[in-house]
Order: C-alpha cells, then structure tokens, then sequence
C-alpha cells in the first residue's frame, strides 16, 4: 500500500473527525434568570469550551502521532524495496 493511499484516508478521516468536534464547540454562553448566577453560569461555560478545546486538541495530537508512523512505516517499507532492486 503505497503512501499516497495512507495519505487519503488519513485526509479523509481527519476532516470528519475535525468537523464533527468543532460542530461541537460552540461559543461559551450563559442564560440565567438572575444576576447572581449570572457569574456561575458564565464559569460553567468557559470550562465546558475549555473541555471541549482539549479534546480537539487530545484528537489532534493523535492524528499527528499516526501520521508519523505511517510516515516512517512508508519510509521504511520504500526503503527496504529500493534495497531490494537495487539487489537485482
């Protein structure tokens, strides 16, 4: 399986997966019936949205640590072939 298949679906997965997390992220918004809770519900919400960030970002990280092996497998498996024309 050459690279340049990884690369597609990698392509194809990380797009999914990226729009369907930050679909998920929406803006920190508080609705309260008061004002008192109005701090409480606006601390709420950041900290939902900073969940949410590390998540995508958790996600990402991934995304980044697969890449690179299939990288380095693609570089290992190119190499071993070029080695083993270059035998003939």
């Amino acid at each position: 399986m050459s690279l340049l298949h990884f690369d597609a679906n990698i392509a194809r997965e990380l797009v999914r997966q990226t729009d369907h997390l930050t679909a998920t992220i929406h803006p920190a918004s508080a609705v309260t019936s008061n004002d008192d809770d109005f701090a409480t519900a606006l601390v709420d919400a950041i900290d939902r949205t900073n969940t949410q960030t590390r998540h995508l970002a958790d996600y990402l990280q991934r995304v980044a640590e697969n890449s690179s092996r299939v990288i380095a497998h693609a570089e290992n498996h190119d190499a071993g072939l070029g080695h083993t024309l270059e035998a003939f």
